[in-house]
């Protein structure tokens, strides 16, 4: 579950053409099924490296965030409009990785994580070193 929240705001400028902005907040609920395979290594002297994948679905309830906004001095009938960001509702995720941990407390992780629909593709990396103490 994802709660966000947007405060109202006002625009200023001298060209006349200037918003006021509505508050608006949206909680998404988000599901994602998702199975994961590995594996580990033993690489001698207590070092253990683990490789693992994962793929899913992730399942949104809502596809866009909506704001209510209006011109500043219009005459009162004008009204408002909403402004709607789309986003998609069903995300394909997959991960890829691999980590080293040595007996001393060295720890590595060096992953990938892309999502994917029929709108948005996003790819990320990750490195992660950790000393256990």
């Amino acid at each position: 579950m994802i709660y966000a929240k947007g405060n109202a705001y006002g625009e200023s400028s001298a060209s006349g053409l200037t918003l006021n902005v509505d508050s608006s907040d949206q909680t998404v609920f988000i599901g994602t099924p998702a199975i994961e395979a590995g594996k580990r290594f033993d690489l001698g002297n207590g070092t253990t490296l683990r490789a693992f994948a994962t793929a899913g679905i992730s399942f949104l309830s809502q596809d866009s965030w909506d704001v209510q906004s209006q011109f500043q001095g219009v005459p009162p009938g004008v009204g408002s409009f909403t402004t709607s960001v789309p986003s998609p509702n069903i995300v394909g995720r997959l991960n890829l990785g691999a980590q080293v941990l040595s007996a001393n407390g060295f720890d590595a992780r060096l992953q990938y994580d892309g999502e994917y629909s029929g709108s948005v593709v996003s790819n990320a990396g990750l490195l992660t070193l950790g000393v256990h103490f």
